[in-house]
């Protein structure tokens, strides 16, 4: 069964509940050794992948499949009852881990029937239910959700999670020395958003266009002494040292993580650094603060509609004249027909995990134009991200090298790169960066 991208993590999920599935119904079976084993294997499945994917479910794929479909609908009804009695029988083993043997058959083949339900019923149904579009944004609404969730965790609660997960070299990236705080820090490496996994395995630089593509466009802002920066989502603060090096008057950061935010706090020192914590559409900074707006690679994961209300909302921060530079991934030709297009989106959700919806050069120049702007640069380069010559180039031989060597030790991890570059090579023809920079029109005197 072919499953669609932004699905295709909840369902992975699918296969390791089948596997407890079938060993609880071969509990009857086996001896007081295994016996022990199947239900200690069973409850960590449970506290490590179960309830989390119950959560998921229940707090972000279906308020989010209920924007177009029927909640009523038996099957959604029988999924969600099925969720209260798989809960059930956890809550009994919990308390008594010998339960008789009908006990196990009964919970065994309810497991394995929930999840037959929602792999041949459920989600088929959510496929067609949900648009075309929305289903692209889905990953990114999911990951949103992880992040969320993985705020409010309780510290003593992740430090338990986290000594948890190392006894599973499965089960997490590599840890890097260094970035323990990185955003995502308790997600699994098979659901992890690509920038975090690669952020996770030492790649400090994450934009399309590389480091290369970056400094033309900060060459292109011309920042000095007097101007006032707003930078969207700094990611790992790379940009923002190259900002900082022209002294600029003030500096501020927006991001929605706050793991990012108390990561860039720790890494960039100064009385004209400040530290805003928000989204670039819905940031809180009064009008007219900068002449300095830029962003990269974070356009390109945003529906229609929010990468507007981003533009005009650089447009809101910049005193007439200001200049705004954006840097993100871009889709060739411009006469590329949209069939192709959600193709190419589609595969970029499903490897990175995140909804990925790159425009050809002509809409990033028409975004930009639509809300107040006048172009006055525009850059390009190939999309390489994770070639071995732009990986250098980026990071330096021994950066490179201290990628390659974590990677090297995590098949997850190793997997999921192997998958990324394959899609990023197999549209290699249709996949570039593009770095524009604008300057904010002023309204004529009245």
């Amino acid at each position: 069964m072919v499953r669609h991208p932004a699905l295709r993590d909840l369902s992975s999920d699918h296969h390791q509940a089948l596997v407890q599935a079938h060993r609880l119904q071969k509990w009857p079976h086996a001896d007081s050794t295994r016996r022990r084993k199947i239900v200690e294997d069973f409850l960590h499945f449970w506290r490590q992948e179960g309830q989390r994917h119950f959560c998921e479910e229940e707090q972000a794929l279906l308020p989010y499949f209920a924007r177009w479909g029927d909640l009523e609908q038996e099957c959604i009804q029988r999924m969600l009852r099925e969720h209260v009695l798989i809960r059930r029988d956890v809550q009994l083993l919990e308390e008594n881990p010998v339960q008789t043997e009908t006990f196990f058959e009964a919970a065994g083949k309810l497991w394995e029937g929930h999840v037959r339900l929602e792999e041949r019923v459920v989600f088929p149904l959510i496929e067609e239910a949900v648009p075309a579009h929305a289903l692209d944004a889905l990953p990114a609404a999911l990951a949103l959700w992880r992040e969320q969730i993985d705020q409010k965790t309780d510290q003593n609660e992740k430090a338990a999670i986290q000594k948890e997960v190392k006894a599973m070299p499965q089960a997490q990236a590599a840890p890097v020395p260094g970035q323990e705080n990185m955003p995502g820090a308790n997600l699994q490496t098979h659901k992890m958003p690509g920038h975090w996994l690669l952020a996770r395995l030492g790649k400090k630089v994450l934009r399309p266009g590389g480091l290369e593509l970056t400094r033309l466009m900060m060459d292109e802002l011309k920042i000095t002494s007097q101007d006032e920066v707003v930078e969207f989502a700094p990611g790992m603060g790379a940009t923002a040292e190259l900002a900082l090096e022209h002294q600029p008057v003030s500096y501020t950061a927006v991001d929605r993580d706050e793991a990012a935010v108390r990561r860039l706090q720790e890494k960039l020192s100064g009385k004209n650094c400040k530290f805003q914590l928000g989204t670039a559409e819905e940031n809180g900074l009064p009008d007219a603060i900068a002449t300095v707006v830029y962003g990269e690679a974070m356009l390109t994961m945003q529906v229609p509609d929010t990468k507007k209300r981003i533009v005009s909302e650089a447009a809101r921060l910049l005193k007439p004249g200001g200049r705004y530079g954006i840097h993100e991934l871009s889709l060739l030709p411009d006469e590329l027909d949209d069939d192709k297009v959600n193709e190419i989106a589609q595969a970029l959700g499903g490897s990175i995990h995140v909804g990925a919806r790159p425009l050809r050069v002509r809409e990033w120049r028409s975004l930009l134009e639509g809300a107040g702007f006048e172009i006055i640069a525009e850059h390009r380069t190939p999309m390489e991200l994770l070639e071995p010559g732009r990986l250098i180039a980026d990071e330096g031989i021994s950066g490179a090298m201290h990628i390659v060597w974590n990677a090297l030790h995590d098949e997850e991890a190793l997997s999921r790169i192997r998958e990324m570059r394959s899609v990023f090579r197999k549209y290699h023809d249709h996949l570039g960066a593009i770095s524009l920079v604008a300057r904010k029109i002023e309204e004529p005197s009245s």
